[in-house]
């Protein structure tokens, strides 16, 4: 099965729907026996910050024993055949690829976000708010207003440092690593900014605009981790946390494996090591197949089993030509009997959601889905307390979110605030903001526990302090009053 899962060569024909049928079976036999999800990779599953969450996951793997790591993403594949949330988001962060610098580097040196924020708070607006203020004068340290002509000196600079064939410089000479922090942060602020030029009732359009920000999210973390760790950071975790010559063992041990989940195992590793995924796109294709694939795709598992099958080159092979509005340019071509799926075109954000698990981008926004439907029927409370009592329902992204930011029943909110598995995790990371933004007259008492940086990020809290459209003044207070103490 190792050698199967890595082909480099798409299975075609009958010879592909018998191979992928054998390790669905194989794989179905296993998974009433599988180990229960370890207790330490059940609070990693909770962090809502799918970058920490990796780092998390690979810390605590490259800690262990060849069986003791074995064991831990066993019960990890058990979860996820269950379709459990936590193994979800954990068989994605195992399965996360290189950071994004390692496929764009020009992006680096273009430090587009960095002099678009600069422009802006410089010449147009002024900041918004000590983060922003903060992070002009930081840049303007660094580059000076009056020596704009500067910058792509040092845009070249990083460009020759990435292409350069001497080995990538660590610590990164100044001011090129302050740059390239700066220009993370400003990719970060401009995700905000964003997010706050959307209506707050505009749940559609805050669906659309989250995995960007989130992608945003990810490459300010990808260039700290560059240049607080240097080349290190270019890797992939395989190599990142295990080390070479650890990797080399453990894929010699899984060479041997004869259980299911250790040929699963040995595949993976030996594909993942070979293949040039960046970030959350094995999440992204995942969804490609559930959604467009055959039946045989729906489970999230097996879709993520089978899809080194049906990869080649950056690119997956398809039975059915997929809708064109889901990719840039001609994204789509045909040959050997299948469409092949330029993942390179693919707007690949559009399929991942926030927390790092794969979504359907198309099925999520029809007029039927799931969804939607709730929109439609967020002011009957029996439908939403029937919602807020499905495990099933409210450990989908958004959904409790929805109910928080659209409902006006006092006693439907109170619910929220008042039972914890409604307003934590990773799946309801928005609903204490959703609570704090909503105009129903919620008493503060219920609130008061929100207004903290345990679920608040600092820009949503300096909003919240500042007041202004939508935001109770009780709450505006409250949030000054804890800045004042602090």
């Amino acid at each position: 099965m190792a050698l199967e899962l890595a082909s480099n060569a798409t299975l075609i024909g009958d010879a592909a729907c018998e191979r992928e049928q054998s390790l669905v079976a194989a794989l179905d036999a296993w998974a009433p026996n599988a180990p229960v999800l370890d207790n330490r990779l059940g609070r990693i599953a909770q962090e809502a910050n799918s970058r920490r969450r990796r780092v998390a996951l690979w810390t605590l793997l490259a800690d262990q024993e060849h069986e003791g790591r074995q064991r831990l993403l066993e019960g990890i594949i058990g979860a996820a055949y269950r379709e459990d949330s936590s193994g979800l988001r954990l068989l994605f962060s195992f399965l996360c690829g290189r950071p994004s610098t390692f496929l764009h580097p020009e992006r680096i040196a273009s430090l587009r976000h960095l002099d678009r924020l600069e422009r802006r708070l410089s010449l147009y607006s002024p900041p918004r708010d000590d983060a922003e203020m903060e992070w002009l004068e930081s840049v303007h340290a660094v580059l000076p207003p009056e020596s704009r002509e500067a910058l792509a000196a040092h845009r070249e600079q990083i460009l020759r440092m990435f292409q350069g064939k001497d080995e990538f410089p660590h610590p990164l000479p100044e001011p090129l690593g302050d740059l390239i922090r700066l220009e993370g942060r400003a990719a970060s602020l401009r995700g905000a900014r964003l997010v706050d030029m959307v209506g707050d009732y505009d749940p559609q359009a805050l669906a659309r605009l989250l995995p960007l920000v989130v992608a945003l999210d990810e490459w300010q973390g990808d260039l700290d981790a560059l240049v607080t760790h240097g080349p290190e950071a270019l890797k992939h975790p395989l190599e990142q946390f295990l080390g070479e010559e650890e990797l080399s063992s453990w894929r010699r041990q899984l060479a041997k494996a004869e259980s299911a989940p250790g040929r699963i195992l040995s595949g993976w590793v030996h594909w993942m090591n070979g293949t040039e995924m960046v970030g959350n796109e094995p999440a992204a294709w995942v969804s490609l197949l559930r959604t467009l694939g055959e039946r045989r795709y729906r489970k999230t598992l097996y879709a993520a089993l089978l899809m080194p099958l049906r990869w080649r080159s950056r690119k997956l092979g398809l039975p059915s030509r997929p809708p064109a509005e889901l990719f840039r340019r001609r994204a789509v071509t045909m040959s050997e009997g299948l469409f092949w799926v330029d993942l390179d075109e693919l707007l690949w954000t559009e399929w991942v959601s926030p927390d790092g698990c794969p979504m359907s981008a198309e099925g999520w926004r029809r007029e039927e889905s799931p969804l939607s439907l709730l929109r439609s029927r967020v002011q009957n409370d029996a439908f939403c307390d029937s919602i807020l009592g499905n495990e099933q329902w409210i450990q989908r992204h958004g959904v409790v979110e929805s109910i928080a930011r659209g409902s006006r029943s006092l006693k439907i909110l109170l619910r929220i605030a008042r039972e914890r598995r409604l307003h934590t995790g990773a799946c309801n990371r928005g609903v204490p903001l959703a609570l704090l933004e909503n105009p129903t007259n919620i008493p503060l008492s219920a609130l008061r526990p929100f207004i903290g940086p345990r679920y608040l990020s600092r820009h949503d809290f300096s909003r919240l302090a500042r007041g202004g459209a939508g935001i109770r003044q009780d709450i505006s207070r409250e949030a000054r009053a804890i800045i004042r103490r602090v």
